[in-house]
């Protein structure tokens, strides 16, 4: 009885190091992800005021060029550049 009561334990520990290891793994992935997210967001955020030549202090720029897009979009000879800059207009909200 004393074997099997050692081999209990061990089982017992081994299920929750694994548990701990698992809960820690998808704890550590969620954090990448929303990292990677919170960067792509900076560098979208980051290449539109760029493109209006606006200062971090200076947003109504950025939502000016948003609406000029959004309006006159023909005026851009690529195409996909003003539809894709105008989707992350949209998705930052300065639209």
């Amino acid at each position: 009885m004393n074997g099997w009561l050692k081999s209990l334990v061990a089982t017992a520990c081994i299920v929750i190091i694994a548990g701990g290891g698992w809960y820690a793994w998808v704890g550590y992935s969620d954090y990448r992800e929303r990292s990677a997210q919170t960067d792509l967001i900076k560098r979208v955020r980051n290449e539109l005021f760029m493109l209006a030549s606006a200062s971090e202090s200076e947003p109504e720029k950025v939502r000016a060029m948003c609406s000029v897009i959004r309006e006159k979009p023909d005026t851009f000879s690529d195409k996909n550049f003003a539809a894709l800059t105008l989707r992350n207009c949209v998705a930052l909200g300065f639209i």
